[in-house]
């Protein structure tokens, strides 16, 4: 579900449109992770990854291994699996 493929655009948009709604009603550090994860689904693992990092860059999932794993999967992506498993 998490490839990119232009198939799942539309799928990618609804997700995002979710989660921006989401964030909305419960405006937390996971639901952002979530919405980063989202924007990748759609504009692809560059897009994502630099959200994720706004996100771990305020701090609250800094020892949450999700947000960690989510990242490492933005490097896998890009063609950068060296980079990932430095992150982790």
């Amino acid at each position: 579900m998490w490839r990119r493929n232009r198939s799942l655009g539309p799928t990618g948009g609804r997700l995002l449109r979710f989660t921006i709604n989401l964030v909305r009603i419960q405006p937390s550090s996971v639901v952002q992770l979530n919405r980063a994860i989202a924007i990748a689904t759609r504009d692809g693992p560059e897009a994502g990854l630099a959200h994720i990092d706004a996100v771990l860059e305020h701090g609250e999932l800094a020892n949450y291994y999700l947000a960690h794993s989510a990242r490492a999967d933005m490097y896998r992506r890009l063609g950068k699996d060296s980079w990932g498993s430095g992150v982790l």
